[in-house]
């Protein structure tokens, strides 16, 4: 029999993908709600329950991601160890795969970022991995609070992170100008990404006279 709580899952998750869904055919401005409760097949009142506004959608969405990112990585430990010489390629693999399946959301997120021009949304959601990250490696290596490094997070944050999302945005585009078929960009993305993501490790650990 299904639970009172299964059936509220399903519902808040029927939303969510469908939200997704909305806001990645007609951005999260053209997307509205009506629409989501219409095709998810719930009423109105059901989603406003859940979620107050049509932002705090984006911003459950966004959650998701954050947690997804945490997942992948607790998957990784799992299989190889973190200090197997294996880690970081596979965690790249992992990560890159995962932002590659939530291209959409990202995008949509980077356009919100640009048009509000405020809160820099996709800054806060690396800022909170890149933290979490350290903590966790510290805690795994069995070391007292890392805290960060400025050197290191410019690096990852310019070098890393916001080409990553420049690909996520404009590779649709690209794939179109170019002729280039979108898998076989995504296969030389991926190549590239993974060569350079090696260097981009290796300067951001470099010492520095900060």
């Amino acid at each position: 029999m299904v639970s009172e709580v299964d059936d509220k899952e399903s519902a808040k998750s029927k939303i969510l993908d469908t939200a997704k869904e909305l806001f990645a055919e007609k951005g999260f401005d053209g997307a509205r709600v009506d629409e989501i409760a219409r095709r998810a097949g719930v009423n109105k009142a059901l989603i406003y329950y859940y979620y107050k506004n049509k932002q705090a959608l984006l911003d459950a969405l966004i959650e998701q991601v954050k947690t997804g990112f945490s997942r992948q990585r607790t998957i990784v430990v799992e299989d190889t160890g973190y200090d197997s010489p294996e880690f970081v390629d596979r965690l790249i693999d992992i990560n890159l795969e995962y932002l590659l399946a939530n291209r959409d959301l990202l995008s949509i997120v980077f356009m919100e970022d640009i048009k509000n021009g405020k809160e820099n949304v996709l800054m806060r959601i690396w800022e909170e991995i890149y933290r979490r990250e350290k903590q966790e490696l510290s805690r795994e290596r069995g070391e007292g609070d890392s805290g960060t490094s400025m050197h290191e997070m410019v690096t990852l944050y310019f070098y890393n992170f916001m080409p990553l999302i420049s690909f996520l945005v404009f590779g649709d585009s690209f794939s179109a100008t170019f002729g280039i078929s979108k898998e076989g960009l995504d296969t030389r993305y991926r190549g590239i990404a993974k060569r350079l993501m090696d260097d981009v490790l290796k300067v951001a650990q470099e010492e520095t006279d900060e």
